[in-house]
Parts: structure tokens; sequence; C-alpha cells
């Protein structure tokens, strides 16, 4: 990695002069597909290598797709929140996370992701089946691209409503920050062990789908390369296929409103502790906690007030007389300026923050 903090290399540079797309949708859209290229081709791949060695633990294919969800997310996070999964999405849009307008366009991205990923993992695997004298659909099962399974269609249903709904619920969790405060850099691990969790106790049932896009794209790319209607999207008469997209929408739809009614609604934001007086309230009721990701100390604690800065004397900002935002008394913001007179370029671009003692956060850019 590079020495600095931003990652413009000279090609890179050349790349956003020449290549940068202006245009947001466009941007989030090629994110999520290239990120369900990856979920799509790992689940496929795995399942294919464990039909090539059958004596390998059925746990092989599961970490080998989670792994994949993880290496997804560190990749589109940064770019489009790397939703991955059209549930996710729709459940995100009904919190009011993403607008209704990108849905559509986030759907057809995650589907062809997953479509194009099975395709990587078919031509990976081909010359198997070549070397024995067969095709590809004849060589391979349906079930290595998305599950075929005997388990009754209402069934199916009720299992991806169950475990969307976990998913939905640990995904709006993380995403406020009002709640754990989640780092950034940990989420792709937490999810990996959240569906972890879901694929080993729920996955006899449906495999463990929870994702529309990851389901529907492989199947689609199973009718591209010879499987009949039959073989990839009915079971038992029944039509399976609805199983991996009806009934995660449907838990999506669940495990949002549950979040909203029996947590976030619950949870403080500093502004309404400060307007109540609360400032020492903690949603543990014993420890610090984090809120909007900073963290919140006791009254006790608050022993530290003055900021330490180094910037030019003259741009040094003006501080003046605040109301205390309970009793109303006034009291003075201090600053202290350390060093000498002279700025470089990075201290001239750093937001220093402080915590005062009344539980309010100051912003000083010089």
């Amino acid at each position: 990695m590079g020495k600095g903090k931003s990652f413009v290399t000279p090609l890179c540079a050349i790349a956003r002069r020449k290549f940068r797309i202006r245009n947001e949708f466009i941007r989030e859209a090629m994110s999520e597909c290239l990120g369900d290229t990856l979920v799509g081709t790992y689940a496929v791949g795995g399942a294919i290598q464990h039909f090539l060695q059958p004596g390998n633990d059925s746990i092989q294919p599961i970490f080998g797709a989670l792994f994949g969800l993880m290496t997804a997310i560190l990749i589109s996070g940064g770019a489009s929140g790397a939703h991955l999964n059209p549930a996710v999405t729709f459940g995100l849009a009904l919190a009011g996370e993403i607008s209704w307008l990108k849905v559509p366009l986030y759907w057809l991205a995650q589907i062809l992701g997953a479509y194009f990923g099975a395709g990587i993992a078919v031509a990976t695997y081909s010359w198997v089946a070549e070397q024995n004298g067969s095709s590809f659909s004849n060589f391979y099962p349906a079930s290595v691209f998305s599950p075929v399974v005997d388990t009754p269609f209402a069934n199916g249903i009720l299992d991806q409503v169950v475990t969307t709904s976990i998913l939905m619920l640990a995904v709006m969790a993380v995403i406020d920050q009002r709640n754990m405060g989640v780092p950034k850099h940990m989420i792709a691990f937490f999810f990996c062990l959240i569906v972890s969790g879901i694929a080993m106790c729920y996955g006899y049932n449906a495999g463990a789908v929870i994702n529309p896009a990851r389901d529907l794209g492989p199947r689609l790319m199973a009718l591209t390369v010879g499987y009949s209607v039959d073989q990839i999207f009915t079971a038992n008469g029944s039509h399976w296929w609805m199983v991996g997209i009806v009934g995660p929408i449907i838990g999506a739809v669940i495990g949002t409103i549950m979040y909203i009614l029996l947590i976030g609604s619950h949870l403080d934001d500093l502004d309404e502790e400060l307007e109540d007086g609360n400032v020492t309230k903690s949603n543990d009721n014993n420890i610090n906690y984090y809120n909007n990701g900073f963290r919140k100390q006791r009254p006790e604690e608050f022993t530290q007030n003055i900021v330490t800065l180094n910037p030019p004397q003259e741009n040094l900002p003006q501080f003046q007389q605040h109301k205390h935002p309970r009793n109303n008394q006034d009291f003075q913001i201090h600053a202290r300026v350390e060093g000498d007179s002279s700025c470089d370029r990075k201290t001239n671009e750093t937001a220093h923050e402080a915590k005062l003692k009344f539980g309010i956060r100051i912003v000083l850019r010089v």
C-alpha cells in the first residue's frame, strides 16, 4: 500500500480524468454489479467444487460463498454501500436509506452481476465435463447453480421470510450508528459471521439463499448453458424459483419494520438528549457507548475542555459566550495555541474535534 491516505496513483489519476463517471446512479450500479459478480462466482464455484470432491464437508461451499461475500463488501462498500441483495435494497429503501428511484437499477445490476459470476464459474470448470465427454448441463446437476430441493413450497417461503428478516435486522443495526457503532472496517467481517450463522442453522430448507439476485442470476445462467426450465425452476411440480425471490423480499420488509418499531425508534439522538437534559443517559445503562460515531462519556470524565491547535495566529477562530443548554448559564469555550505561527498543508486541512463537559461536539477548521 502507498504511504499516503489517498489512493491516487498516476494510473488512477489518468483514469479519473478520462473515464470517471459523474452520474451516481451509473457508478453505484457498476459497483453493485461487480460485487454480485464476485458473490455469484464464489457461490457457484464452491458448489461445483463440492460436487467434484464429494468427500469434502458440506461446510466448504458455505465458507467459500461467505468469503466471497466478504470480498464483495470490501470492494463495493465504499462506492454503493454493497447491498448486493435486492431484498436488502428494498428494505433500505423502505427505511428511507436509499431513494426508491435507485431500487430498479440496483436490482438489475445485482441480478446481472450474479449472472456474470455464475458464467465465470461455468467457464472455469467446463473443462471437467469436456474431459469426461459430456456437456456441462449433462455432467453437473442443476443444484450447483441454485438450490433445487424437496422442501414443500410453503415451508421454503417461511424459511426465507424468517432468515431474511434476521439478516435485515442485522443490516439495520449495523448502519444505525446510534446503536452499537460498528466500525466501518469491521462491517464485512460481521456480515460474514451473520450470514454464516444463518447458513449453518437454516441451510437445509432452501439452501440459505436470502438473496434474490444470487438465486435468480445463476438460474438464468443455467438456462443459458443448456438446462431445461423444469430442471432449474421447478421442484415437485411447484415454482420453486419463487421461494428465493418472494420470501426474501417479504422478510426484508418484516425485518426493517421490526427494527424501526422495536429498536430504532427508542434510541436517543445526541440532540434529543441535550434538549431533555439526559446527557448522562446511556443505552446500555452501565458503560460508555457510541452515539453517532462519537464516544459519549460520563460527566465526571469531561475534565478536558481545552482544544489544542497548531494554526497560524491570524486564522484562530474567535470564541464567544454560549448558553448552557439546561440551566442557561454562560460558559466559555477556550482554545490554546501551541508551537509557532507556521502551519503546513496537512495541519491546515485537519478538522480538530473536541467534546466539552456539557456533551457538545465542536469542529474547528483552519
